[in-house]
């Protein structure tokens, strides 16, 4: 990708520190942005039916997170996303994403493979559920 065109993307993201503890995404309410880490360690959990914490991943820099079913669905999020030490983040909100999706094409690329990486990171865990123990 060209310089330009990388500080085209790049001038759609915003810095942002977040202390240590801060619900980043927070169960019950809609992801408004997608998240590029720069520095820190961010754990992902859902509070299970007895009431117990879950943790479901962990994130560490340099990373891409969010909730993407709630972010590209526009609808409640089913997870937490607590920062376990400071954070240092790049976030772009739905409407830029959007904007970039369809006017930058090296955008959507790399958006279809962000996606693709999820969505086998997430198939090969619901597999793992089914064919290896806890222990495994």
């Amino acid at each position: 990708m060209s310089d330009e065109k990388s500080d085209l993307i790049a001038a759609y993201f915003k810095k942002e520190t977040f202390e240590k503890g801060t619900l980043l995404i927070q169960e019950g309410k809609t992801s408004r942005k997608s998240y590029f880490l720069e520095s820190g360690i961010i754990r992902c959990y859902i509070i299970y039916l007895s009431g117990n914490e879950v943790t479901t991943r962990f994130f560490s820099a340099p990373d891409f997170l969010n909730d993407y079913l709630s972010f590209f669905n526009r609808t409640p999020s089913e997870e937490n996303y607590e920062l376990i030490t400071d954070c240092v983040l790049y976030s772009i909100n739905y409407e830029n994403v959007q904007h970039c999706f369809h006017t930058i094409p090296e955008f959507r690329e790399w958006g279809r493979m962000l996606l693709t990486l999820n969505y086998v990171h997430a198939n090969k865990r619901m597999i793992s559920f089914h064919k290896e123990t806890a222990q495994e």
